[in-house]
């Protein structure tokens, strides 16, 4: 049956066509609830292209308009009469038929102030309270009043009752190639086509005109093609390597603990809510380095596992430059889909947070992995797309300060919620102090301020007492972990270890490589060595690579061994190209021959 105006017609309306389509998606998605287009009722069908039921009662009635007559749909442009009728007066037919019902404007060109006032209708207090404030707006939703017959509180129920949504045609079609990602697979492996799939379901809709148009329909018309919904939860594969991944982030952090315990670093803001779900969709983790961005996230990573909230954490210094799309990522990752797109099919319409841990390494203020910037912008917006997909960001203060890149995650205008990293407290940093028999009172000032950082507290709480008095700086400390761990490692294996031999073959790999990540092959002569080094928590390891325990002990150990060497600067900056992983390496250089051997240090510089 073809409907006058034609049915047909509206669907080659690529953008209602794609809002229609979003719709049936969720229905396949969510197993429940109902479309029907362009019901046959011409009172029910007055204005709107399609009308849609979630099971739940009541009904969401669609108004779709692309374009504006002006740069933006106005209350004027709503209520504006053609030949008898206004969008807001047939969307009004619909709300006031039953309290449940309720209606959608969509459009390309927004609707600013019904989003103002959407928003404050919900309650009586809440739209007295912003029309006090807008002499502007209350004369305009005066003219609803007008089209309601002067009845304020049928004025204040529609506006409540009708949600303006905005979006383009690109927007759409990103989120439905998604939603199909994430639903639809073919049983007997074959590649899906997004657009093939688009088409079909379109299709069907078209032919099932003037009727609901239900989930198990959907499925069946799927089916009878070929394709079948994808069940992300019984995927006892993917949820072991979500495991594995899990454990390579946290292990080689926790290794790090004080005690075994994370410390309760303070924080200005919240990552989690208190019932341990995202505060934000978008949250960013900004401390300086050592500061404990990671433990921060680790703790969060814990949190959201009890909760049962599905959950990955990336870090962005230990990934190649290579890798250029999300979904290469989480093919590297041994996932089956993009991150994101994996975790919100394990979410299951619930929420899904992906960790992005390091992104001071893609600065191009101080960071060594400068290309995979376009990678994290791809994860920004695949997550725009998907439902419940939050996006926890750590990055150093010193980056999102001086990378003009950065610096668009925070302030005004950035959907990403800051929440900062405080240095330890006095308070805490004494408690420590006396629980490992330090008399607090009796070290420096100067000797505190450099173990409010966790890092440094964490290196010093190793150290024996009788090594602890001789820190009074940060370079003092680092000279000391050195020495402890290597005595403790030769402890460990029963003989002197091969600690430069083992350092010089990573550093020197690292090096080469310009990268944070070695293969463990490359240390298969000091198998024994490098292994009790990362059981002593000088490297790190997990699966096939080594890397040191953190970032700021690599950028020490190079500049100690280079020093050690005899090595030059110049030499180093000629020998390959100079990419940014070498600004923190002369940096470092620098600063260790200024404490050691300032005349080197000048001829040097």
């Amino acid at each position: 049956m073809t409907v006058a105006g034609g049915t047909a017609d509206k669907l080659c309306n690529r953008y209602e066509g794609l809002w229609l389509l979003d719709q049936l998606l969720q229905i396949i998605d969510s197993g429940v609830g109902s479309v029907e287009l362009e019901p046959i009722d011409p009172n029910e069908s007055r204005g709107i292209e399609f009308v849609v039921r979630s099971g739940k009662g009541g009904a969401v009635y669609w108004s779709v308009k692309r374009t504006a007559k002006d740069s933006g749909w106005t209350i004027k442009s709503l209520v504006s009469e053609d030949n008898g009728r206004s969008i807001f007066g047939d969307l009004r037919s619909h709300i006031e038929k039953d309290p449940t019902n309720s209606a959608v404007f969509a459009t390309v060109a927004g609707a600013q102030d019904l989003a103002d006032l959407h928003e404050h209708a919900q309650t009586n207090q809440g739209l007295d309270d912003r029309l006090s404030r807008s002499d502007k707006l209350r004369a305009k939703f005066e003219s609803i009043v007008t089209l309601c017959n002067g009845d304020r509180e049928r004025a204040r129920v529609l506006c409540a009752g009708v949600t303006p949504v905005v979006a383009g045609d690109g927007y759409l079609r990103s989120k439905a190639e998604f939603a199909v990602r994430k639903l639809i697979y073919r049983p007997d492996g074959t590649a899906v086509d997004a657009v093939v799939v688009r088409s079909l379901i379109l299709d069907f809709a078209e032919g099932q005109t003037n009727r609901r148009l239900c989930a198990a329909e959907l499925f069946a018309e799927l089916d009878a093609h070929g394709f079948r919904k994808k069940d992300w939860a019984a995927d006892k594969n993917l949820s072991a390597v979500l495991i594995e991944l899990k454990q390579g982030y946290t292990i080689p952090i926790t290794s790090q603990l004080i005690d075994g315990k994370a410390l309760d670093i303070p924080l200005c803001g919240e990552v989690l809510a208190s019932n341990d779900q995202p505060s934000a969709s978008r949250v960013l983790v900004a401390a300086g380095a050592g500061a404990g961005k990671s433990c921060v996230l680790v703790d969060c990573l814990e949190r959201l596992s009890v909760a049962k909230v599905p959950a990955l954490a990336i870090r962005f210094d230990t990934l190649p430059e290579d890798i250029l799309t999300p979904t290469d990522l989480g093919r590297r990752l041994g996932l089956p889909e993009s991150p994101c797109l994996t975790l919100v099919g394990m979410a299951d319409g619930g929420p899904a947070v992906l960790l992005i841990d390091q992104l001071d390494a893609v600065s191009l203020a101080s960071g060594r992995r400068t290309a995979l910037w376009n990678l994290f912008e791809a994860l920004l917006r695949e997550a725009d797309v998907l439902p419940n997909m939050c996006i926890v960001v750590a990055c150093r203060n010193f980056d999102l300060d001086h990378d003009h890149r950065m610096r668009k995650l925070q302030g005004e205008g950035s959907p990403f919620t800051r929440v900062d990293v405080q240095a330890l407290s006095a308070s805490m940093i004494d408690k420590l102090l006396a629980d490992h028999g330090v008399d607090p009172t009796q070290l420096p000032a100067s000797t505190k301020d450099i173990l409010a950082t966790p890092l440094h507290m964490s290196m010093y709480l190793v150290l024996p007492p009788d090594k602890r008095a001789s820190i009074t700086s940060r370079d003092a400390l680092f000279d000391s972990y050195w020495a402890e761990k290597e005595r403790a490692t030769d402890q460990r294996l029963g003989r002197p270890v091969r600690w430069t031999a083992v350092l010089d073959k990573l550093l020197d790999y690292l090096n080469q490589h310009q990268q944070l990540v070695a293969p463990a092959h490359i240390l298969d002569d000091y198998s024994a060595d490098s292994k009790a080094m990362a059981s002593e928590n000088v490297l790190s390891t997990f699966g096939e690579t080594y890397r040191f325990f953190h970032e700021t002990f690599f950028d020490y150990a190079f500049a100690r061994r280079f020093a050690s060497k005899g090595g030059q600067l110049l030499d180093l900056l000629r020998s390959s190209e100079q990419h940014l992983f070498r600004r923190a390496q002369v940096r470092q250089v620098l600063s260790f021959l200024r404490s050691r051997e300032p005349r080197r240090y000048n001829e040097e510089l």
